[in-house]
């Protein structure tokens, strides 16, 4: 008889099993370990039993179910022996079930005897065996007599280790997701349904500067861009009513940490507010701001570059081979205002009729030779416009074939038509400047000679590295210097008289213009202009002269006594000095005139200047006043005397016969003498007071000396007489 009560834990111990079960076990188990002499029932039942009865069918049947149950099962007695066990448990520890049954616990596992207790335990086991590592979760109940005295124990095993795996796969899966969560360069944040903030990745803090756990204090929406938070609240409520979703982004601007910019960031958002795990919005961003950074350069490049195309004089085509046929597959918009074609009118149509017949054979063969060669030689050549007319044009072919975006040949062009006819223009000048009896000089900032015409070169003698200064004269070089370049600075051009300094050393005076060419504001070429002057300053000068003397004399006119007796006065003014005036008039001049004629008294009167020329102190000035009159013009006088003297001189000087015609002639003069001291009187003043003594020679005779005083003025004076 099975008592129930012997049994009670360890039916509680073996989950899945019935109390009868465990009673026919417990049966099973009696009969046959009565039979080994190892029973397990209590002492009084195993020592008094009767003969074994016969083993039922359904006994033997039970008996192979246990053995090979998959659960693995042991009958363990009170001293820790393996009694009985099944193959499932043999296996379980890498044993054969002859090996198992007889073994203590400790052989099977160390941490076994610990789980034979008063009460039923539940342990895991990690065990090695020759087939690899096992997880096993093991029941033991121990098994008692009517007294509760514990006679063994019931131990019940399944094998978790499929399970154990699953787990730590789980585990690695969770902790490699955590590695790539935390670890990823977007930042993955999850929000509450009403937008409030949850959690972030580490990559916030890498990439924003705000610490773990950090939840703004105006909400998750204060840290963007002023300009992006309506739009991202409108977005995160689509994602709330189910009307976004994961492949909606859009790119919002977020503050970093420091405040000092804005990062952008492709933001995706799942509402999985349903999901057990999440319940709540998952946004995902990730950084583009380099991205967008580099998409606004392209994109203002683009647009620089449209803009060049746009706006550029050079004509740009490519030119493709399509199907054997050599088409223009694309122009600038600079063609219009160049040739006068709009570019679609152009597209599609042969490169070739657009060029000068006399032109293709050489634009094609030289073309091809600079790509062949991989050179940038340029090609001339005359391009028809839609008027009809040819413009010239240099152009640079570049083969663009291998260029997914291109394809062909592509042709940049330069319409150079109006700079060859400047160039020609500029030929011709320089032609006509060449062979200009001008003399040309063109000269750089510093001065030193860069271009001369032939007149120039021949008459200057200029070869290489000569300096401006070198061709004129020393004082000319120094009107340069202080008076002609600071004008030019100031103004851009002067003309004026220099002198330059020829081959020979001969200096000659010309009319210059001198004119500077500027750059950015800085004169960076000089060109000077000059005219010889030499006749026309010849002709000046004898124009002075025959303005300021007697044609016939040769002496001063009264023009120029006029001008120098001013001079003088002003001389004697600052000096304190006397000056004088001596005037003169010849004696029965008139009477030579009738008798001989005017010519003899021409004679007369150029013998009377050279006599009086030679009678005067050095410096005093002799002048033809008029007539037969003449005039000396004293400086620095010593008294009255010495000017008495002076004319009794020239009364001597005069009085001397001549010969004019074959016959001897002599004639006699009256001289009046006006005196100034310290340049008091006028030059006019001076004469007329010269004049008003002479005239009181001329009453006394003739042939007389006279000294102005204010006597003479109203008749009376001394006078010398000189006559005898």
């Amino acid at each position: 008889m099975c008592d129930s009560r012997s049994f009670d834990n360890r039916s509680a111990s073996a989950p899945g099993h019935s109390d009868a079960s465990s009673c026919a076990q417990a049966g099973t188990a009696t009969s046959r370990h009565s039979r080994e002499g190892l029973g397990l029932g209590p002492p009084h039942i195993m020592t008094t039993s009767p003969p074994d009865p016969p083993i039922p069918p359904y006994a033997r049947q039970y008996e192979e179910a246990y053995l090979r149950a998959p659960v693995g099962r042991a009958s363990i007695r009170a001293e820790g022996v393996v009694a009985r066990a099944n193959y499932s448990l043999a296996d379980f520890f890498g044993r054969a079930l002859a090996q198992v049954e007889g073994a203590s616990v400790e052989d099977l596992h160390p941490d076994l005897r610990a789980a034979l207790a008063e009460s039923t335990t539940e342990s895991e086991l990690e065990v090695t065996t020759p087939n690899g590592t096992r997880w096993l979760r093991v029941h033991i109940s121990p098994l008692r007599t009517d007294d509760h005295h514990i006679v063994g124990y019931d131990l019940y095993a399944t094998d978790i280790t499929a399970v154990r795996m699953a787990e730590a796969e789980l585990r690695r899966r969770e902790q490699e997701f955590h590695a790539l969560i935390e670890n990823s360069n977007d930042v993955i944040t999850v929000l509450e349904v009403d937008g409030s903030w949850r959690f972030s990745s580490a990559s916030g803090v890498r990439l924003l500067g705000y610490p773990r756990g950090y939840d703004p204090p105006g909400g998750i929406f204060s840290l963007l861009h002023p300009d992006d938070v309506e739009p991202a609240r409108r977005a995160f409520e689509e994602v709330i009513a189910g009307k976004r979703g994961p492949s909606d982004a859009m790119v919002l601007r977020v503050r970093t940490a420091d405040g000092s910019r804005h990062l952008h960031f492709e933001v995706v958002a799942r509402n999985l507010l349903d999901d057990p795990a999440v319940r709540g919005v998952v946004v995902t961003g990730r950084d583009i701001t380099e991205r967008v950074r580099a998409e606004e350069a392209l994109s203002l490049q683009n647009a620089r570059f449209a803009a060049l195309v746009e706006h550029t004089t050079d004509v740009t085509t490519v030119v493709e081979d399509r199907d054997g046929q050599v088409v223009i597959t694309w122009a600038s918009p600079s063609i219009e205002p160049v040739l006068g074609y709009r570019p679609d009118e152009i597209v599609g149509t042969d490169p070739f009729a657009l060029i000068h017949p006399d032109d293709a054979a050489r634009m094609v063969e030289e073309s091809a030779n600079a790509v062949r060669s991989g050179t940038s030689a340029l090609v001339e050549y005359r391009a028809l416009a839609k008027d009809g007319s040819y413009r010239l044009f240099e152009a640079i072919t570049t083969d663009l074939r291998n260029e997914p975006s291109i394809r062909g040949f592509v042709t940049n062009a330069r319409d150079i038509t109006a700079r060859r006819a400047a160039e020609r223009q500029a030929e011709q000048l320089t032609e006509v400047l060449e062979h200009s009896i001008e003399v040309v000089v063109l000269s750089d900032a510093k001065g030193e000679v860069v271009w001369a015409n032939q007149r120039a070169r021949e008459f200057l003698d200029l070869g290489e590295h000569h300096h401006v200064s070198e061709l004129s004269s020393v004082e000319s070089r120094e009107k340069l210097r202080e008076v002609v370049m600071p004008f030019v600075r100031r103004h851009g051009v002067w003309t004026g008289e220099l002198t330059l300094r020829t081959t020979s050393g001969d200096e000659v005076p010309v009319i210059a213009t001198v004119q500077g060419h500027r750059e950015r504001g800085e004169i960076v070429l000089v060109s000077t202009i000059a005219h010889d002057i030499t006749e026309l300053k010849a002709a000046q000068r004898r124009l002075e002269y025959e303005a300021t003397h007697d044609p016939l004399t040769a002496l001063p006119n009264r023009a120029l006594l006029q001008e120098a007796g001013e001079q003088a006065l002003a001389r004697a003014a600052r000096r304190g000095d006397t000056t004088a005036v001596l005037f003169l008039d010849l004696d029965h001049f008139k009477a030579i005139n009738d008798t001989l004629g005017h010519d003899a008294g021409d004679r007369v009167l150029v013998e009377l200047a050279r006599r009086l020329r030679v009678g005067v102190r050095d410096g005093d000035l002799v002048a033809r006043f008029g007539g037969d009159e003449f005039c000396v013009l004293c400086e620095s006088v010593e008294n009255e005397a010495e000017m008495l003297a002076l004319g009794r001189r020239i009364c001597d000087v005069v009085s001397i016969p001549m010969k004019i015609h074959g016959r001897e002639v002599q004639i006699g003069t009256s001289v009046g003498i006006a005196l100034d001291v310290g340049g008091r009187t006028s030059i006019g003043a001076l004469i007329r007071n010269a004049d008003v003594a002479l005239y009181r020679s001329k009453r006394s005779g003739g042939s007389r000396v006279t000294l102005f005083d204010e006597s003479s003025m109203h008749g009376a004076g001394d006078g010398v007489d000189v006559s005898a």
